[in-house]
């Protein structure tokens, strides 16, 4: 089968995009709005994006009725994120925080904060991995915001960290989850395929 992407609604098309560009990385992201409030929410649109400068790629997709999501919002507001990566012990709170609510998402789940060192948003304290990110540069494709964050600051909790201080990927292997679609997740099984020398 083949198709344009007319033969598809909005909706289908999410989905097809979604299922096919897979697994992604789910990017628990953490804002605060203009007046200091925190937000958390999970977004699996997101992907690294160059090395030097470190930047990431997020996008957020407006709410149905076309307003846009809090975390684009404070985004464009403060220009600031932080990234987490996630693992299997998050994965209920993770999706808790994906409800549409007018309050903090951090008042629904049971998790400790902290600061982050260079930027004024509050990461979680027991994250595996987080990226502190400012604003290098947005850009809205129709009602979409595509955000790109320079890294200002890499934090690993010390059991992800190999012996060379580097990501582990063992322990990354054995918890991390990536995204198919919906409420569709999936573990890692690690192979590995050296590439060929030229």
């Amino acid at each position: 089968m083949e198709y344009t992407p007319d033969d598809f609604n909005g909706y289908e098309q999410f989905l097809t995009l979604g299922r096919l560009v897979t697994p992604r990385p789910v990017g628990w992201i953490s804002t605060v709005d203009s007046s200091g409030e925190p937000n958390i929410a999970p977004y699996s649109f997101v992907s690294p994006l160059s090395v030097d400068p470190p930047v990431i790629g997020l996008s957020v997709a407006p709410h149905p009725d076309g307003s846009m999501k809090d975390t684009a919002q404070n985004v464009l507001d403060t220009d600031e994120f932080v990234y987490h990566l996630l693992t299997d012990e998050f994965l209920h709170q993770m999706n808790e925080t994906a409800r549409d609510v007018d309050h903090s998402e951090f008042d629904l789940i049971d998790v400790e904060t902290t600061s982050c060192t260079s930027v004024e948003v509050p990461r979680i304290d027991t994250a595996p991995a987080w990226l502190e990110c400012t604003t290098y540069d947005t850009h809205e494709i129709a009602e979409t915001q595509v955000i790109y964050g320079e890294v200002e600051r890499i934090g690993i909790a010390d059991a992800f960290v190999d012996e060379t201080d580097l990501p582990d990927v063992d322990a990354i292997e054995e918890s991390v989850l990536g995204h198919l679609i919906d409420e569709h997740y999936t573990t890692l099984d690690l192979l590995e395929k050296h590439q060929p020398d030229d």
